[in-house]
């Protein structure tokens, strides 16, 4: 590789990061696809139940829904999404918002 071909190819992971980053802070599923390996100490598998269970608390940070209860199967991520991923992302969107009342 030439140094040109170095610099683009660091360039373009720079952009894809940010792009991933910026994801991550408007839409919860890319926020659970970038810090799931790092809360969930076992493989975290992404199935149709994780976007169902993301599209429903997006919905519900925005508004859309006013309670939600989540009925799964134990060790189907339930807990991790919803009180461990959830909230972090919720503080960093909206940082003055209380959390609990």
């Amino acid at each position: 590789m030439t140094p040109d071909q170095v610099r683009d190819k660091d360039q373009l992971l720079q952009l894809v990061r940010q792009k991933a980053i910026l994801n991550a802070r408007t839409r919860f599923l890319p926020f659970i696809r970038m810090f799931a390996p790092y809360v969930i100490p076992e493989n975290f598998v992404e199935g149709k139940h994780i976007h169902m269970i993301a599209d429903k608390l997006e919905r519900l940070e925005k508004g859309e829904i006013k309670r939600l209860q989540i009925w799964m199967p134990p060790r189907s991520m339930k807990s991790k999404l919803a009180s461990v991923l959830f909230p972090a992302w919720v503080i960093g969107r909206h940082p003055t918002w209380e959390t609990m009342s």
